[in-house]
């Protein structure tokens, strides 16, 4: 806004710098009727003291709170509670219970069940894998001892089983085999070889000790000395006297002084 009057500033006689005279009154008196206006224009557009009370004279914060506080021309006050306080300030998780933990400003904590919203992540155990949850959520799938069976295996790497199985199996009978005929060369008892009760280790180890207990009891000094020559097969002996030989009913080699 522009000033309504510039001061004239008046001087007394003999200074003829300041007459009174009608441009110096006059800009005086448009001055006056300027600064009226512009009064009658303040008072139809003021405030009255009613209206003006209920201003707001003051604003401050209540950083504990979190409350912001208007304070009126008439005292009075406006409370506006931003709920700062409960502003979160961290996260945390409880593993066990499935539940979001909110640390809020003011010390205090808020749990949110998450149960429900992760039932779509259950992990089902079956006869075959079993499921382990660590605290940090992690999981672990493992295979149940002794629970594979032909079904989770490749066709081929079967196949290839039943094959090794097929041998083991084979092996097995022609060892059962094997070990009929040493039980039939060693001691006998073969029921689909009649001859196996005096063909065998055990018969001849028996006759071989008859013989030495014989022998060693029957001491002629006149007996040839025998021996086998292992080249040729052939009895080989010293005869002072002939011999003769033959084999008796029971299988024994018989050797007679014919002289």
């Amino acid at each position: 806004m522009d000033k309504a009057y510039t001061q004239l500033v008046f001087e007394n006689e003999p200074s003829v710098k300041t007459p009174i005279n009608a441009q110096n009154l006059n800009g005086i008196t448009k001055a006056v009727d300027t600064i009226d206006n512009r009064v009658i224009a303040l008072s139809t557009a003021k405030a009255d003291l009613t209206e003006l009370s209920s201003l707001v004279k003051d604003v401050r914060i209540d950083e504990a709170t979190g409350q912001i506080i208007f304070t009126r021309y008439n005292g009075g006050t406006v409370i506006i509670d931003t709920m700062l306080e409960k502003l979160a300030i961290n996260f945390g998780y409880d593993y066990t219970n499935e539940q979001l933990i909110i640390y809020l400003a003011d010390g205090s904590e808020v749990y949110v069940d998450l149960s429900r919203l992760i039932t779509q992540y259950d992990f089902l155990e079956s006869d075959t894998i079993v499921f382990t949850v660590t605290l940090d959520g992690k999981v672990t799938a493992d295979i149940k001892e002794g629970s594979i069976t032909g079904k989770h295996l490749n066709p081929d790497y079967l196949s290839q089983i039943q094959e090794e199985v097929n041998k083991a199996s084979a092996s097995a009978q022609s060892a059962s085999v094997s070990a009929l005929e040493s039980k039939r060369w060693a001691v006998g008892e073969e029921v689909n070889y009649p001859e196996s009760a005096t063909d065998n280790a055990k018969y001849h180890a028996e006759q071989a000790k008859k013989f030495a207990e014989m022998a060693g009891s029957t001491v002629d000094l006149n007996l040839p000395t025998l021996w086998i020559d292992m080249e040729t097969g052939e009895l080989m002996g010293t005869f002072d006297k002939p011999f003769d030989f033959h084999i008796d009913e029971n299988g024994y080699l018989i050797y007679e002084n014919v002289a």
